[in-house]
């Protein structure tokens, strides 16, 4: 079990109007990016080491007392995969409703 408390992040993108044959525009993403900050990560792991609770128990302790070392070297991953999932269901929207229909101009 991993949990995060006070996770804040911010989806930033930039994007582009594409014209399409149907004559209307378009929003498509061209970068993107999720930076993003947790006040603390708490990790509780089972099973570790073949079942042997003493070892185990000290890695969760381990684990615990070093969280920021361990965010340092996952949150960059987290945040590109998560971040794909914000572009992924941002494009799906964008491909269906053009940008005329989301943005009236009345």
């Amino acid at each position: 079990n991993i949990t995060a408390t006070g996770v804040k992040f911010s989806y930033k993108y930039d994007w582009i109007l594409e014209r399409r044959a149907n004559g209307l525009d378009y929003v498509k993403v061209t970068t993107h990016s999720l930076p993003f900050t947790v006040d603390r990560l708490y990790i509780h792991l089972d099973n570790l080491f073949n079942g042997d609770r003493l070892l185990g128990d000290n890695m969760n302790i381990f684990l615990n007392e070093n969280w920021q070392e361990i965010m340092k070297d996952l949150g960059p991953a987290f945040s590109d995969s998560l971040g794909e999932v914000f572009k992924q269901t941002l494009t799906s929207m964008a491909d269906l409703i053009p940008f005329q229909t989301l943005f009236p101009k009345d």
